[in-house]
Order: structure tokens, then sequence, then C-alpha cells
């Protein structure tokens, strides 16, 4: 339990992730709260819902979804991520402070890493 968020990037790191062309995540908040419940945060969408544990896998489940809507994002990819509600996502537990997690963004295989925060 507790707040957990993705690390800032080092400058060095962007230039890396840019030109080798991997894909770099930012700006994730995951709030696991005592009574099971989670909100989690990102640039373009905020879901909440239950969370549970199995052995060293952590199981989001998504009851609620909010996507924000910009210029950069159409109307088909908000549709998407209103999908997102039904959507269940687990992350694997590596010790007290990490949780990892794959996920495919723009077709490359992105590597979700949430350090404790509180």
């Amino acid at each position: 339990m507790g707040k957990y968020s993705t690390r800032k990037s080092t400058n060095f790191e962007k230039l890396s992730n840019y030109f080798i062309e991997k894909c770099n995540v930012l700006g994730v908040e995951l709030d696991l709260r005592k009574d099971s419940t989670f909100t989690l945060s990102t640039c373009s969408y905020e879901a909440s819902g239950v969370w549970n544990i199995n052995k060293d896998t952590l199981f989001l489940n998504h009851l609620k979804n909010n996507s924000s809507k910009d210029s950069i994002i159409d109307s088909a990819e908000i549709n998407e991520l209103k999908e997102l509600k039904k959507k269940s996502e687990y992350y694997l537990i590596k010790d007290d402070k990490l949780i990892q997690s794959n996920e495919t963004v723009d077709s490359e295989s992105c590597k979700i890493t949430l350090h404790l925060v509180k």
C-alpha cells in the first residue's frame, strides 16, 4: 500500500531513449489504499478500481476511467481510453519499493517502473 510513481528521467536517459527508440513512460502515479481501492493517473487518463495481490503479482481491476481530451488525442483514441474501465492489468512486485509492468505503447514494448513515494 502507498503511493507509487515513475521517477523523472535524466537528460541523458531522455536522449538515449529518443535515439535508441526505446519506450519511456513518464508521469504515472498509482495510489494503493488500505481498503483495496486504487487510483492510477497518467498524462491522458485517470482510472480507479480495486486491487488485490496474488503471490508476487498486483492486479488492478479498473471500474472507472476518466480520459483527458486535448488537441493531440483524436476521438478514436478517446474511445480506446474509455475501454480501460473494463481493463485489468498486473504489476510484478520486485521488492517493497518497486513495481514493474510491461505494456505496449505505439507498438513498442515498454517497461514501466513505479517507485514507492509514500
